[in-house]
């Protein structure tokens, strides 16, 4: 998903803490999201990472803010940058989950629209439709080879990440983790839409419509 929006440059579309921005570009935006013009620029206009104190996903903030303020575009490296998360609960992943679905929808909210749509529930709901009307394929064979494909595609790009030169085994946790992971996508997703706070480190924030974060009361 994030790949096709930026190719065909709807909008910043990035995963944060994976990211490396020129200082001197950063040094320009101030995350208002509006065109630079040297020519032209306020004295009292903050610029650089100070002005994305404000922001909660201050990352993508800043991929929004040279993507609008300076009209320039990302690119994706082959390097795999590895973020580690530590030992994470079933709750945690649940609220992870919400809490950056929430700060999304007033980032990036085009990406967040069809966040569903490349789920594999909702693509194999759709495409067996359309297969089962266009040529008569039945409904069941197809999603049944749909999950066989997007499981053995999620294990191929996990034992890619991986980093280990043997192939990776199928065992009972990595079925039941993706299981879970695919069943909980969309409550997490609706759940998350329809709210606005969110606790971030021991504390509860309130994501206000231009993407900023305030201390909830």
């Amino acid at each position: 998903m994030y790949v096709a929006i930026n190719t065909m440059a709807l909008e910043s579309c990035v995963v944060g803490k994976s990211n490396l921005y020129r200082r001197s570009d950063v040094d320009r935006v101030d995350g208002t999201l509006k065109p630079v013009d040297p020519m032209d620029v306020d004295p009292a206009r903050k610029f650089g990472f100070p002005s994305f104190a404000r922001f909660l996903a201050e990352d993508n903030m800043i991929a929004s803010a040279l993507w609008h303020e300076l009209d320039v575009r990302h690119d994706l490296s082959t390097d795999v940058a590895h973020n580690v998360v530590g030992n994470m609960t079933l709750a945690d992943y649940f609220w992870r989950r919400v809490r950056w679905i929430r700060v999304r929808k007033y980032m990036v909210l085009s990406a967040t629209i069809m966040e569903p749509f490349t789920e594999s529930i909702v693509f194999a709901t759709l495409a067996s439709l359309s297969v089962n009307y266009l040529f008569g394929i039945p409904k069941v064979l197809f999603v049944l080879t749909h999950f066989v494909l997007w499981f053995m595609l999620d294990l191929d790009v996990y034992a890619s990440l991986s980093g280990k030169h043997k192939p990776i085994s199928i065992d009972h946790y990595f079925v039941a983790a993706w299981l879970i992971r695919e069943l909980l996508c969309l409550p997490i997703f609706f759940y998350a839409i329809f709210g606005s706070t969110v606790v971030w480190r021991g504390r509860s924030y309130r994501i206000l419509r231009n993407g900023e974060a305030a201390l909830a009361m």
